[in-house]
């Protein structure tokens, strides 16, 4: 079996986003349920990383290749080096990889990284890093965690999908 590596970070997203939701907690003020709303966004981002890394590597499969490079589509590219999985679309330039044990999502100016329990979101250099497991911690930089949650959130949800469509024309049963 090809590609084992991109289970493992399969693996670290999901824990990531089950922690998240399970530390959200009923809300007792707007505030919070703003708070809720902004991890349950966060970790709706890191889900759809791992779907994108979850077909990727069910394509690569089912096409019979292996590593270190497997042409999915016409623009994507499943790469494992030295153990390393990386996901590379070349347009527009997007990439998810493993650099020095955090998982990164990077599409032209934005950035999504998740190192152990820390988030970091970035719009061109406006970064902010946060563990969105505490509603405390993304209480107080709620505005900019919204602003930046916006811009992120497009670029992951429109690299989904571009995903889901190479998973449909190149291997169908990889959408189960």
């Amino acid at each position: 079996m090809a590609f084992e590596s991109v289970d493992g970070v399969v693996a670290t997203l999901g824990a990531a986003v089950r922690r998240i939701r399970e530390a959200m907690g009923e809300a007792g003020t707007l505030t919070e349920q703003r708070a809720n709303t902004a991890m349950y966004n966060v970790s709706e981002l890191l889900e759809l990383v791992a779907d994108m890394l979850s077909k990727a590597k069910c394509v690569a499969e089912a096409k019979g290749g292996s590593p270190p490079v497997v042409q999915l589509c016409a623009t994507w590219r499943l790469l494992e080096v030295e153990g390393v999985p990386m996901l590379i679309r070349t347009k527009p330039a997007t990439a998810i990889a493993v650099r020095e044990g955090a998982v990164v999502f990077q599409r032209d100016h934005v950035v999504l990284e998740l190192r152990g329990n820390k988030v970091r979101l970035c719009k061109w250099k406006y970064c902010k890093e946060l563990d969105p497991a505490s509603r405390e911690q993304v209480m107080e930089i709620l505005p900019q965690l919204n602003y930046l949650l916006r811009e992120v959130g497009w670029h992951v949800t429109k690299s989904h999908e571009a995903m889901v469509l190479c998973a449909k024309r190149e291997e169908p049963s990889c959408l189960r």
